[in-house]
């Protein structure tokens, strides 16, 4: 009785590590214990939206992305800041967040007017900056985290439209041993940069569905009546004294009406992330 029970949990098992030999998981072996292979997740914090338009885009945008600036003390700050926005650039153009954005990694160090400056005569519609408050990278030997805020403007206003922060971590877990199998952990070749796109990936589909609603807009009707040769014009009404024709034009661009949730110095400053 007794070795027909362990032989049925032999059978038993054996089918088991036979059916997980099937996946790509899974390294089967007859001495040691099979090796089951778990791919170490990215846990995120809740994402926080400070500031977000009331309404969707009203046309498609181009945007000019910055170095984020980095808060934190730490070696080589130039060079974490342009990583981390590279790869923030890069994970919004897969997701294609505006019809057009470009990257300027020469600009290093900036203030809120120049950076808007700069990108009036680059000719884009949105700003894309931000700041890295935590980055720890612990490569593929010890965790990793990192913490950052996402900024949009409106260049035409100079409205701050988007204001997101969220915080990432991936930790670095021991292998466990079974009776029959063994659990060990892979991590990716940069857990910084998994990170970095899974933040950035929460951020876009946000953006996103807020920058795409202004591309399915149908266009504006024209009305339909007698040409205007054929109709009196009437004369345009004068603009105010204190109106220059500067300020109508940025009047004019603006893309969506102010609809800020909170003010921008009332933005908290992002701490290290806590585990989740």
């Amino acid at each position: 009785m007794f070795m027909t029970r362990a032989r049925l949990g032999l059978i038993v098992a054996l089918t088991c590590l036979l059916a997980c030999a099937a996946c790509s998981n899974v390294e089967p072996r007859l001495v040691q214990p099979t090796l089951v292979y778990y791919d170490t997740p990215v846990e995120t914090s809740p994402l926080s939206v400070y500031i977000r338009p009331a309404g969707p885009a009203e046309r498609p945008l181009s945007a000019l992305y910055l170095p984020f600036l980095v808060r934190e003390d730490m070696e080589h700050p130039r060079t974490i800041g342009l990583e981390v926005t590279r790869t923030f650039w890069q994970t919004w153009l897969s997701q294609a967040v505006f019809p057009t954005q470009v990257f300027d990694e020469s600009t290093l160090f900036y203030g809120r007017e120049d950076a808007l400056n700069m990108a009036r005569r680059a000719g884009a519609d949105l700003l894309v900056s931000g700041e890295v408050s935590h980055y720890f990278n612990g490569g593929t030997r010890s965790d990793t985290s990192v913490s950052l805020r996402a900024d949009i403007y409106d260049v035409a206003s100079g409205q701050l439209l988007w204001s997101l922060a969220q915080a990432g971590r991936m930790e670095h877990q021991l292998d466990a041993d079974f009776i029959l199998a063994k659990r060990t952990t892979r991590m990716p070749e940069s857990p910084m940069q998994a990170v970095i796109q899974r933040i950035s990936a929460e951020m876009g589909v946000l953006v996103s569905d807020w920058s795409k609603a202004g591309e399915s807009l149908p266009p504006p009707v024209r009305p339909v009546g007698p040409s205007p040769a054929a109709a009196p014009q009437a004369a345009a009404a004068p603009a105010a004294p204190d109106q220059t024709a500067e300020a109508q034009t940025a009047a004019g661009a603006s893309l969506v009406p102010p609809a800020a949730t909170a003010r921008e110095a009332d933005l908290p400053p992002l701490s290290p992330p806590a585990k989740y």
